[in-house]
């Protein structure tokens, strides 16, 4: 009676110890995947990020607090054509120039888009990507 109470608990020790085992085996799978992904994705990382040169940016009070986007302006997270874009306007749009910047002879603008969310709606875009800009007088400059 005994011998077989000991042959139930070492089955029932080795059935715990297998599953167990199978468990780890598929975590440690898993987290070779996620660490290979990982990998991959600091290497795009790290080629999008490299800058060659130095970024010398020469903030300006802006002259405008009114402009019109063309349609496919893009809004970039910095004032530069390298930064990572955060949005791409379909459609002509109205915004509020909250700065503005000289990069490279390029004017940027910081603006703010008139949309009902709060994730991307401010960034910069370039004077080549508007059609109008409204000085803070009445008149209109094109």
């Amino acid at each position: 009676m005994q011998f077989v109470i000991f042959i139930i608990l070492i089955s029932a020790i080795a059935g715990v110890y297998l599953y167990y085992d199978q468990q780890l085996a598929k975590v440690k799978k898993q987290l070779m995947i996620t660490s290979n992904q990982l990998r991959k994705c600091k290497t795009q990382h790290r080629s999008l990020a490299t800058i060659d040169k130095p970024l010398n940016i020469k903030f300006i009070n802006p002259s405008s607090q009114i402009g019109i986007t063309n349609t496919s302006a893009k809004l970039y997270l910095a004032p530069t054509l390298d930064s990572p874009k955060l949005n791409t306007l379909s459609i002509k749009m109205e915004v509020k120039i909250l700065d503005s910047a000289l990069v490279d002879n390029l004017l940027w603008f910081y603006v703010n888009l008139p949309i009902d969310s709060d994730i991307n709606c401010r960034g910069w875009i370039s004077k080549n990507d508007f059609s109008t800009i409204f000085p803070n007088s009445n008149s209109m400059v094109k």
